[in-house]
């Protein structure tokens, strides 16, 4: 409710029960007193609530706090489904009474990970903090 999300772009690769690696972009627009960090705990009390715990493995912030770039592993403790993610928040600085960001997610199972990691790596190296408002 905090929020105004839009996902301009889901893209996920399957392949029997064993493959699974998804690219999500979720568009944000917050309150101005929101952070990163505010954004982030957010999600993980989300998360929890659909039965997906989160372990926040690493977590960078830029210098000016615009950037924040992390390696979650999540666990849907009803079937014991294991997930890897690489992700990206970007927000931008306040503008009038809101902020704008997006969220960009790269998941794939568990057992998957090594093969995939470098790709994910790629893909949130890539994007950079341009034209996120409204």
């Amino acid at each position: 409710d905090k929020y105004k999300l839009e996902i301009p772009l889901s893209a996920t690769l399957t392949g029997g029960k064993d493959l699974l690696v998804t690219l999500s972009v979720l568009k944000i627009q917050a309150p101005i007193d929101m952070t990163a960090d505010d954004i982030i705990d957010d999600m993980m009390a989300e998360n929890e609530k659909k039965g997906l715990q989160t372990e926040i493995i690493s977590k960078q912030v830029s210098d000016d706090k615009k950037i924040t770039t992390s390696e979650a592993k999540y666990t849907q403790t009803q079937n014991n489904v294991i997930l890897k993610s690489k992700e990206k928040l970007l927000i931008t600085p306040p503008e009038g009474q809101q902020r704008f960001g997006a969220f960009v997610s790269f998941t794939t199972l568990e057992q998957n990970w090594q093969e995939y990691e470098k790709v994910g790596d790629y893909l949130l190296n890539s994007i950079k903090l341009e034209g996120f408002t409204n």
